[in-house]
């Protein structure tokens, strides 16, 4: 029997968004060269990061937008939508990060960035 690869969803991210398509939500689920991306608004900015929380691997699509974080709706895992860090257990491993242009009413998520260290697990 043959496995096969589930497609990613959502748009390529990288095509960009129309802002018209995302007004009025919190988070956009898409993805990124096979990698499914959530474009995340949390203080009038666009952020993007992993859709997959790091702790389980559970979707953060259906996860709560509050204070610049994420929140994992299956064990509440919390991450910083900024730098990806895990803020609150049991994640401990930071979400992947990518930069967002908006341009011409529309937001694309252009490269990917390294996650900031975190200093629960950095060097000590």
């Amino acid at each position: 029997m043959e496995e096969r690869e589930k497609a990613p969803a959502g748009p390529d991210l990288t095509r960009g968004v129309p802002l018209s398509e995302i007004e009025g939500d919190d988070l956009f689920l898409g993805h990124v060269g096979g990698e499914e991306v959530l474009l995340a608004r949390a203080g009038g900015r666009w952020l993007a990061v992993g859709a997959s929380c790091t702790h389980y691997g559970v979707s953060l699509a259906g996860g709560l937008v509050a204070d610049g974080t994420i929140r994992c709706p299956a064990h509440h895992a919390a991450f910083d939508l900024e730098t990806g860090e895990a803020v609150r257990g049991p994640a401990l491993r930071a979400l992947p990060c990518w930069e967002v242009e908006v341009r011409e009413e529309r937001a694309f998520v252009t490269r990917r960035r390294a996650p900031a260290p975190s200093p629960r697990t950095a060097g000590g």
